[in-house]
């Protein structure tokens, strides 16, 4: 409708309304609207930029030229709704009144309706529907717009009807992606079909809902996947931060045993619907659809959104877009394919079993064992899970208490090396008309809080060749903006953070054990009283441009003075020694200072009150020229003096080196790429062995004795005692503590082929001969809180050629070597006759199998040193 004309049913008067008029008949509308959802509503989508120009046109009382509503920049290549669009961010919900006023004033589209369905939880607004592709006898036919609210039995009917030369009695409607019977009056939402679903016409063949996997001739059977020779290799698509998912599900999908269970359609049969704590089947059903499209290799890459939305459904931390931990989703995935597959259909009650001095240990573990049966029975079960005997002792009555524990994945925390690197930078002394001193960055090994400072200043010396009692420490902290030295006298002990920070150690003109205090951050330590000595006290030089915040805008400086020597003219000398690095001052001074200039493109100015660094400080100007003792040198031990300059001068950026001022280019001795470059590593058998070593436990973890009948700080070690045929190694390599977020990069060795853990089992143990060969890999490159994740497999069935699978991206790997590195974060073994052998699914590991419900096998208390 344009502008002028009368509204046709007569609610407007016979002028046009202003946009302000449409714009509160149009929130009244929206308020009408927004009532309790019911099944069967229909509201529509409006394009969020449109409303907004209008809405703020409407606010500014603007009435011109009225543009019809567009919501076409909604829409994709297909003119069906695009992809991942956000409410509020690129549409909003409005009312059928509102709609409908809308193009009454404005015209325009199209028209996007949707209605309120019941997702099995709630009544909610169904802004994507299913587009489903429609197959007859296997050649493709159309796609169709359903509805997540239609039941299988509504969309047959409907199909039937869009295709009247094809009749119920002689063709059955059935689902390529999904191998789960299900009623028809349930909705495709409760069936878990996704837009990834096709929908199958073919002649009946007396199935009913979905077909049977073991029965349908257009799945592919397992000797196809096994001949394919791309079948595995199809890599998954990055839906936003979903690196880590792509991740855990490609290794799991190497694991040869699970894989078959699911290609082979078994899982089928073992879905347990009725477990309270598991997921009705939804997990397993559809990560069985995300095998079938990695192994079919019908695509380059896949995209598992369907499994990301049970994920999020299940687990909260895993909903939205935002990095997650690889080896936390493998355990929820693990764990909820475990609780969906359980054999069990009723638990029973079992008792705790526990040991001790007198009960012999195998008898004990047997019997845990075959309590946990009792209770927990599925694949996950049968290849995943093995058994550790846990030891603890009471430190007063020495009663002891021996169980044994299930677990599903060994969380092995890495033992901290001793050693630390810490690189130190020296700057030495200016030398008169000798041209550029530059700085030198070395590298040294020390132990936290045992090497000292003195240890530091030798090493320094010995490089150097300078005197180690004329070198002062120092340490670069961030302050309030501010760099704050810390110095450090010859028996401060190296700190572990050191190894992180910048180190200094400046050449200096006298030997500094004069100099009095230790550690400090202030611009003046002014503790003492004039006492008359002539004591030798240090100078921070700290430089700045003049109009701004005090900060430093070159490398550090300090020097050494007497007090009796801290003149105008001696603090002047000694700047401009170290600054003549980096500025140039006779080509400023060809130049010559401009009208109203000062003679130097700095001036100095001289901290003279005790404050602190984050405060500013009280200053006095200092004249360049004069040799009378600064008051503020008096009662203090150290203090600072600025430098201020003046960057807007025409000739300063002609004049300043940027690269020389920051230290950037420092020499850097041989040390630093020798250390640099010295592999950190340790071994998987040394992991191990730092897991089992006995420790203490803490006030947090403290444990309760039956004897005592108060919690003891008992002692406690691990064992090895029961191995699976697939075992799953998280190296734990991030930790957090209130104060600490952390993530170790140290090089783990682990061997390809051949993993004994006879060293680890009790003699004579059942498990003894077990040797694991590794397959596959989850890799963390990066941080923490973000980083990548990638993956490295040995494909089944493919002569053990390895494969990087970086989410879409599948690569062949040349090396097996290529494998091991320190981005190796979750590794996957197995016993080495089934890497590459056809094991069964079905094979049980000595008696029975494990509850997984009991423990996750974290051992967060061995925390890194």
């Amino acid at each position: 409708m344009v502008e002028g004309e009368d509204a046709e049913d007569g609610m407007m008067s016979s002028r046009s309304p202003t946009r302000m008029e449409e714009y509160k008949a149009f929130q009244e509308a929206q308020r009408r609207a927004s009532g309790k959802l019911k099944i069967g509503d229909q509201f529509y989508l409006l394009d969020s930029l449109w409303y907004r120009k209008w809405e703020e046109a409407a606010r500014n009382g603007e009435n011109g030229r009225r543009e019809p509503v567009d919501n076409y920049r909604l829409l994709g290549d297909s003119l069906e709704l695009g992809e991942d669009l956000q409410e509020n961010v690129d549409f909003i919900i409005v009312g059928p009144e509102s709609w409908r006023l809308l193009l009454e004033w404005y015209d325009g589209g199209p028209e996007l309706r949707r209605e309120v369905i019941y997702n099995g939880i709630e009544n909610v607004i169904e802004i994507y529907k299913l587009n489903l592709k429609i197959k007859f006898q296997g050649e493709f036919l159309t796609k169709r717009n359903v509805s997540k609210s239609w039941t299988l039995d509504e969309l047959k009917a409907k199909i039937f009807i869009d295709y009247p030369m094809l009749n119920s009695e002689d063709y059955e409607i059935c689902f390529y992606d999904s191998s789960t019977r299900i009623p028809g009056s349930l909705t495709l939402h409760q069936g878990q079909i996704t837009s990834e679903s096709t929908l199958q016409i073919q002649p009946r063949n007396g199935l009913n809902g979905f077909q049977d996997n073991d029965d349908d001739s257009l799945q592919p059977t397992l000797e196809d996947y096994k001949n394919n020779k791309h079948s595995g290799l199809t890599g998954l698509q990055n839906l936003g931060f979903t690196c880590f998912m792509n991740s855990a599900l490609q290794c799991l999908s190497n694991t040869v045993s699970l894989t078959e269970f699911f290609l082979s359609g078994k899982y089928e049969k073992e879905i347990n619907v009725d477990n309270p704590i598991g997921r009705q089947g939804n997990l397993a059903r559809v990560y069985a659809t995300v095998l079938r499209h990695i192994w079919r290799a019908e695509e380059r890459s896949y995209a598992p959104r369907s499994l990301k939305y049970q994920l999020g459904h299940y687990a909260p931390q895993f909903h939205g877009y935002t990095q997650q931990d690889a080896q936390e989703l493998m355990a929820f995935l693990m764990d909820g394919l475990h609780e969906d597959l359980n054999r069990i259909m009723n638990k029973p009650v079992v008792e705790a079993v526990e040991g001790g001095r007198n009960e012999p240990d195998d008898l004990v573990a047997e019997k845990a064992w075959k309590n946990h049966k009792l209770r927990n029975d599925s694949i996950i079960v049968d290849l995943f899970h093995g058994q550790y005997k846990s030891t603890v002792i009471c430190p007063t009555c020495e009663k002891v208490s021996v169980t044994f524990d299930p677990f599903m994945y060994l969380t092995l925390p890495l033992p901290a090396r001793v050693e630390k690197t810490i690189e130190v930078t020296f700057v030495p002394l200016p030398i008169p008309n000798a041209g550029k001193q530059t700085p030198i960055k070395y590298a040294m090994k020390y132990i936290p809080n045992t090497t000292k400072m003195r240890e530091l200043k030798h090493y320094v010396a010995e490089k150097t060749g300078r005197n180690p009692s004329k070198l002062v420490i120092a340490v670069k902290l961030i302050y309030n903006r501010l760099d704050s030295r810390m110095a450090f006298l010859d028996n401060d002990a190296l700190k572990e953070d050191f190894s992180q920070l910048t180190v200094m150690a400046y050449e200096v003109t006298e030997e500094v054990s004069a100099i009095t205090g230790s550690a400090y951050n202030s611009i003046v330590d002014d503790d003492e009283e004039d006492d008359g000595e002539d004591k030798l006290i240090m100078v921070e030089i700290l430089q700045s441009f003049s109009g701004e915040e005090i900060r430093h805008v070159t490398m550090p400086h300090l020097f050494t003075v007497r007090r009796s020597q801290c003149t105008g003219r001696r603090v002047t000398r000694e700047v401009l020694e170290r600054i003549a690095n980096y500025f140039d001052f006779e080509e400023f001074e060809k130049g010559g200072p401009k009208e109203g200039e000062l003679e130097r493109p700095f001036e100095l100015k001289f901290a003279k009150k005790a404050l602190h660094i984050a405060y500013p400080a009280v200053k006095e100007d200092v004249n360049p020229e004069s040799d009378e003792v600064l008051d503020a040198t008096r009662t203090c031990s150290k203090t600072t003096v600025f430098v201020e300059w003046n960057s807007a001068l025409e000739a300063f950026s002609d004049c300043w080196n940027y690269a020389d001022s920051l230290g950037k280019n420092l020499v850097e001795d041989e040390s630093i790429y020798r250390l640099k470059n010295e592999k950190q590593e340790v071994t998987l058998d040394e992991c191990i062995k730092f897991w089992e070593k006995e420790e203490t436990l803490t006030e947090q973890n403290a444990w309760y004795c039956p004897e005592c009948k108060e919690h003891k700080l008992a002692s406690k070690s691990l064992q090895m005692w029961r191995m699976p045929e697939f075992l799953v190694i998280h190296l734990k390599r991030f930790s957090y503590t209130t104060w600490n977020r952390n993530k170790v990069d140290v090089y783990v060795d682990f061997p390809l082929t051949g993993l004994n853990m006879k060293p680890f089992l009790p003699s004579g143990s059942a498990f003894q001969e077990n040797v694991y060969d590794l397959y596959a890999v989850s890799n963390h490159m990066g941080g923490l809180g973000g980083g990548h994740y990638t993956a490295y497999a040995i494909s089944p069935w493919k002569d053990q050629q390895w494969y990087a699978f970086d989410d879409s991206i599948v690569t062949e790997i040349n090396s097996a070597s290529t494998v091991k590195s320190s981005s190796a974060y979750v590794l996957f073994i197995a016993v080495d006759n089934v890497t590459l052998c056809e094991a069964t699914a079905s094979k049980e590991l000595g008696e029975g199998r494990v509850k997984t419900e009991v423990v996750m096998l974290d051992f967060t208390n061995k925390v890194l040193g």
